[in-house]
């Protein structure tokens, strides 16, 4: 017995001196260093589920997930807090579950995985369903199960392709061009960290996947299809005492927009309420959504 001991211990300590580049317990991502955390102080009477974010100009834009949200909203930061400013009415007629949103030459494009349509929304406020070829890929999303669907929208607007992201069972993404509507290519990532796909944004021919599950982000070239990098926010996202919101076992985050030096993540925190360990950290209180600032570390 004592031989076993000493023999594992000393094994031990010749692999540790053999390997001396590994850190023990190194993270394997760079984890994002947060810059503010700021939730949304929402007049409305009805939930706010806050589902995707976009840039026009110097104003941003929302998108919320529930049958009531059929608008997009501008947001601004007043005081410590983002308020709704101004609303664009879409009027969608069909039931929605508005879950991804992002901006093209002076178009809103939009994604409703209640049916699995893409819409876009022009700057007369003139709204259209766009047409995909699904068939010619063998696709079918009406047999899709419930909530599984389309999560996410990014647009390539100098080679006019669109990407969406399926969420899971399975998670995939389809690029599509533009004039067309044709798919020109199904593919997706390894689930390493996470089993599903919340949001993505396209920029210089890189793909950045939210992976809400894993609380990560993965950078893809969409040339190779491979990811190239990836980042991490877990340390914001969870703590000793839980997550942002609780209760939960589920990842939050569901909105991803880029800025030239920072990442911003919007959590759909579902009507929870925040966790005593984000109040006590960050001052989080009650169940409004947030959104997170972080440092976008040089060339992500």
């Amino acid at each position: 017995m004592f031989l076993q001991k000493w023999l594992k211990t000393n094994v031990i300590l010749v692999v540790a001196c053999l390997l001396p580049q590994y850190n023990w317990g190194q993270d394997k991502y760079v984890e994002l260093e947060l810059i503010e955390l700021s939730q949304m102080n929402n007049a409305q009477k009805n939930r706010f589920d806050l589902s995707g974010i976009a840039r026009k100009d110097s104003c941003l834009y929302v998108v919320a997930d529930k049958g009531w949200n059929n608008y997009i909203y501008e947001i601004g930061l007043q005081g410590n807090s983002w308020k709704v400013i101004n609303t664009i009415r879409l009027g969608l007629t069909e039931p929605i579950d508005l879950e991804g949103l992002d901006y093209c030459n002076g178009s809103f494009y939009l994604i409703n995985e209640y049916n699995n349509k893409v819409y876009t929304l022009d700057a007369k406020d003139h709204m259209k369903s766009v047409f995909i070829h699904y068939e010619g890929k063998g696709i079918n999303p009406e047999t899709w199960k419930k909530n599984t669907g389309l999560e996410a929208i990014a647009v390539n607007c100098e080679d006019a392709v669109l990407y969406l992201a399926k969420e899971r069972e399975p998670r995939f993404l389809l690029e599509v061009d533009m004039r067309y509507g044709t798919i020109t290519n199904q593919f997706t990532i390894p689930e390493v960290e996470s089993n599903d796909f919340s949001d993505m944004k396209c920029e210089n021919g890189f793909l950045y996947m939210l992976e809400r599950n894993g609380s990560c982000i993965s950078k893809i070239d969409v040339r190779s299809r491979t990811v190239v990098e990836k980042v991490s926010y877990k340390y914001t996202n969870n703590m000793p005492a839980g997550k942002l919101y609780e209760p939960t076992k589920y990842g939050m985050a569901e909105a991803l927009l880029l800025t030239g030096d920072e990442i911003w993540i919007g959590i759909d925190n579902n009507g929870l309420k925040a966790s005593k360990g984000a109040e006590d950290r960050f001052g989080l209180k009650g169940n409004q959504p947030s959104i997170l600032r972080f440092k976008r570390p040089a060339g992500f």
